[in-house]
C-alpha cells in the first residue's frame, strides 16, 4: 500500500514538472506576441482547506507561492493539477496508517520541484 501511495504521489508531482507547455516543445520566452497582453495566472490561493500533514502543507504553499513568477501557459496546469494532488492527498491523510508514508512522498516532491524550479528562483 505504501509503495503505491508513494507511486500515486511522485506521479502526481512529476504532473507539476513539466516547463513547456502541452504541443509546443520549447520553452516560453515571456514575451507576449505582438497584440495579445500577457494573462497572468490567478494569485496563488492560500491553502483555505490544509492536508493535515505538514510536508505536503509547505510544499503546496511553496509550490503556490513560486506560480506567479511562470509563464501562465505553465502555471496554469500546475495550478491545476495542485488542486487535483491537495484533494487526494486531504483524502489519502484521512487514513493514519498513510500519513509517514505521505508525509516523506511529500518531503521527496519537494526536494525534485526544489531543483526543477530553479530558474524560477522560487524559494524553498
Amino acid at each position: 500500500m505504501k509503495r503505491l501511495l508513494l507511486l500515486v504521489i511522485f506521479v502526481a508531482a512529476a504532473c507539476g514538472k513539466g516547463d513547456t507547455p502541452a504541443g509546443k516543445g520549447k520553452e516560453p520566452t515571456g514575451e507576449p506576441k505582438k497584440g495579445f497582453s500577457r494573462a497572468q495566472p490567478k494569485p496563488a490561493e492560500p491553502l483555505e482547506e490544509p492536508i493535515g500533514v505538514a510536508e505536503c502543507d509547505d510544499y503546496v504553499q511553496k509550490y503556490l507561492a513560486c506560480l506567479p513568477k511562470m509563464h501562465p501557459a505553465v502555471a496554469e496546469p500546475i495550478q491545476r493539477a495542485i488542486a487535483d494532488s491537495k484533494r487526494a492527498w486531504r483524502g489519502v491523510a484521512k487514513n493514519e496508517e498513510n500519513r509517514e508514508a505521505l508525509a516523506e512522498a511529500c518531503k521527496e516532491a519537494a526536494k525534485s520541484a526544489k531543483a526543477a524550479l530553479e530558474r524560477y528562483a522560487c524559494e524553498w
